[in-house]
């Protein structure tokens, strides 16, 4: 789901700076050379406003225009793969692309961005106001306020929409209401813009907050500016009645009635409202997005000028989908119980009330009988297709643990490599050690020869000649220097097995079925087995390339094999995967009320029955 925007604000009271002797002796401090300040210098961070998944906000005082903003910056979760990093990065970007670019007042102004060293900022305008899911936990509002907000909201979304921009994550926390009454839209973190995010959103990827999907959203299909149009008719009737008309218990169930159920009616818990509002919220909130609004223009128009919409193609369409999920078996026709009998009125009353009871006695049996078949035929249907994702799921698992057992294979080998390496070290060592000894023992000895030598000389004078001559009498016997060490022998490794390990199980993983097929009954579980799929078959690929590029060449020594990548070889995107991939279908097959070991018997049986 995409970052929840905390808002420039927070709804904290301390938020607005009312002082005005404080503004004037911050103004009056501010120097000429202020102005010349850029990038974070520019800002005096004072305190955190609040924090979410994709960054951290600040109140801020903005030195050069001497006014209080609001300070986003990207918090990147420590240890985030490169991918998520980037991911996120573009998704900051795209949220100060998108808003800077529209220029509404009911929708939150960014003032500037910039970079500093790898951090990112986003500034934008200070909102002295709640946001719009604080006001609704206030209790159900007004007509008039709700279409009010609704209204400047949907006229917020339709510059966007002009601008080729769909927000995608419209919900109460991303609205903000001012004192005045003014609403904002905030957050465009997983807006769609025309051109500009492809690679970033995949088909199939689903982004936004739950609650407040369209139905094809909830599908992973590609949406339009429909959708928005979805949402803010959800909204609207959040803002009149105080509850969501999808929520509940299990994400499933809110999936399923987005999909099928239709809103409650506002005349089941509120009266003496404007004619034209639930006519409004159906066309809005209608499942085919031919029949919902086609523009945020056309439901700002009817909500100004009261305008009853047609919803006869949008009632008709929820009433087939009703009668087609509860198809009830014909009545056969019967003779009258008591067409015999003769008397009074009384017995004739008797005899039509029986009638009534016993018809109504046999409707009743044959409406909870079918009812149960179908439950039961659901049942069987829900386990045959977890049976099958469960096969999937054991492949993927098994795969990893295989990618594991030949990652851990690579590491024996380094280990047993380093351990080689070590070894010839010492044999080198040694060697050199027993050379160096032999060579000083012959040099002493030698040196002694020469010190015996000399020392057996013996001077002769002649007193004739004038003339000295030396005899040696010793004679000295050199010993041979040693000859130098040889090396040992290169130290090699040989990682052929496990590269050719990782060849097969590249093939195998390319061999699975990732394509995302539709899923009556697990449809977020099969999008997380295509991202398990995908996971894996990086992984393997990664693997691969690491073992085809771990050993280098020594002029001395041989083959080195690089142990440190083999440590740093990271799993942790898969594991998530696999870990998402199975808390959702525990999340399904709890909703469905199955257990595992009923999928596991009828995958090994084939029964058709639980």
């Amino acid at each position: 789901m995409a970052d929840e925007e905390l808002g420039t604000s927070a709804g904290a009271p301390e938020q607005a700076a009312t002082n005005p002797k404080k503004r004037r002796s911050r103004k009056s401090s501010r120097s000429k050379g202020k102005s010349n300040l850029s990038g974070l210098a520019r800002y005096r961070i004072e305190r955190e406003l609040g924090s979410g998944s994709m960054g951290v906000i600040h109140l801020a005082h903005d030195l050069v225009e001497d006014r209080d903003v609001a300070v986003k910056e990207l918090s990147v979760v420590s240890g985030a793969a490169e991918e998520r990093r980037d991911e996120m990065v573009q998704r900051f970007e795209r949220e100060a692309q998108a808003a800077r670019s529209l220029e509404s007042d009911n929708v939150v102004r960014v003032l500037d961005s910039f970079e500093d060293g790898d951090r990112r900022f986003l500034v934008m305008e200070y909102l002295d106001g709640p946001t719009l899911d604080m006001v609704i936990k206030q209790g159900p509002m007004p007509a008039e306020a709700a279409i009010s907000i609704a209204t400047q909201v949907l006229k917020g979304l339709a510059v966007a929409h002009e601008a080729g921009i769909v927000h995608r994550d419209l919900k109460p926390s991303n609205i903000f209401v001012m004192p005045d009454g003014v609403a904002k839209v905030a957050d465009f973190g997983v807006a769609h813009l025309d051109d500009s995010d492809a690679g970033l959103t995949q088909a199939g990827q689903v982004l936004g907050t739950l609650d407040y999907m369209s139905p094809e959203q909830v599908r992973g299909e590609t949406v339009d500016a429909r959708a928005d149009i979805f949402a803010a008719g959800v909204i609207l009737y959040e803002m009149l009645v105080g509850a969501n008309p999808f929520r509940a218990d299990q994400p499933t169930s809110v999936m399923y009635r987005i999909a099928y159920e239709e809103p409650p009616s506002l005349a089941l818990v509120l009266s003496g409202l404007p004619e034209n509002l639930q006519p409004v919220i159906v066309k809005a909130t209608a499942k085919d997005q031919a029949l919902r609004y086609q523009s945020a223009v056309e439901m700002v128009s009817d909500l100004e000028n009261g305008t009853v919409p047609d919803t006869a193609a949008i009632v008709a369409a929820a009433a087939a989908r009703a009668a087609e999920s509860n198809k009830k078996p014909d009545k056969p026709a019967r003779k009258p119980l008591f067409a015999g009998l003769r008397g009074g009125r009384t017995w004739i009353g008797v005899a039509v009330a029986v009638a009534i009871l016993v018809v109504g006695a046999l409707g009743g049996y044959a409406v909870w009988s079918q009812k149960q078949q179908e439950e039961a035929a659901r049942r069987v249907a829900v386990i045959r297709e977890g049976s099958v994702l469960v096969a999937r799921i054991a492949d993927i698992k098994t795969l990893r643990t295989e990618l594991a057992s030949a990652v851990d294979a690579l590491s024996a080998q380094a280990d047993a490599n380093q351990s080689a390496l070590s070894n010839w070290d010492k044999v080198w060592q040694a060697r050199q050690s027993s050379y160096d000894a032999a060579y000083s023992s012959v040099q002493a000895y030698n040196d002694n020869e020469d010190v015996l030598y000399q020392a057996s000389a013996v001077t002769y004078y002649t007193y004739a000649g004038g003339y000295t001559y030396t005899i040696y009498t010793y004679t000295p016997h050199y010993r041979s220097f040693p000859k130098a060490p040889t090396r040992p022998a290169k130290v090699k490794a040989n990682l052929s097995p496990q590269q050719q390990r990782l060849t097969a199980l590249s093939s195998q993983v390319a061999s699975l079925d990732a394509s995302s097929s539709a899923s009556n009954y697990f449809p977020m579980v099969i999008k997380h087995v295509g991202e398990s799929d995908s996971a894996l078959q990086s992984a393997v690929s990664a693997a691969s390339y690491m073992a085809a590029h771990l050993v280098t060449k020594d002029s001395e020594k041989g083959d080195v094999v690089d142990q440190s990548a083999i440590s740093s070889f990271d799993m942790s995107k898969l594991d998530a995967a696999i870990k998402a991939m199975d808390s959702e279908l525990d999340l399904y097959l709890g909703n469905y009320k199955v257990s595992r070991s009923q999928l596991g018997v009828v995958q090994s049986s084939g029964s058709s029955t639980p």
